[in-house]
């Protein structure tokens, strides 16, 4: 999965799944099929807010969780990777996960692996609107089913401080 950012000519610009964040590359258009979405999504850190859009029509908003001052959400043009359903939907991070090509600046390692941005629900709804998580983004358990259910995979997910 590849974000594209530009052409030239037989080629294509595109963002990778990379450290450190925003890292592109070129690939031959020929070797990949393009699609398009309407649907993106921004996430304003000082609000503590995401809204979702389907074109210029807001498809939903909501207050969320997001990283310490110690672990903060970076900022940047991301996309979405996928969506995957939560094995425990009480559990911390709820029903579902949508993971970005994004990683921690902060974080080496979380749980065991790269610390990968995502967007995802909550056990603790108390904490919305608040900073609280380790660089993801904690939502209500309804909304991330709607946009789990909703976002196909390449979303453009803008992060702005």
């Amino acid at each position: 999965m590849f974000a594209v950012t530009g052409r030239d000519g037989d080629w294509l610009k595109v963002q990778i799944s990379a450290r450190p964040n925003h890292q592109e590359g070129w690939i031959r258009a020929a070797d990949v099929t393009v699609t398009t979405t309407q649907y993106r999504m921004e996430l304003d850190l000082s609000a503590f807010r995401l809204t979702v859009y389907n074109g210029n029509d807001v498809l939903t908003t909501t207050n969320v969780v997001i990283g310490t001052d110690r672990t903060q959400t970076p900022v940047g043009r991301y996309f979405l990777n996928e969506s995957i359903k939560h094995k425990n939907a009480g559990g911390a991070y709820g029903p579902w996960v949508l993971s970005t090509n994004g990683y921690s600046e902060w974080l080496d390692l979380f749980d065991g692996g790269l610390p990968v941005v995502a967007f995802h629900g909550t056990n603790q709804p108390g904490l919305i609107g608040t900073k609280a998580s380790n660089g993801c983004v904690r939502m209500p358990n309804d909304v991330v089913t709607l946009l789990a259910n909703t976002l196909p995979a390449g979303t453009p997910v803008d992060i702005v401080p």
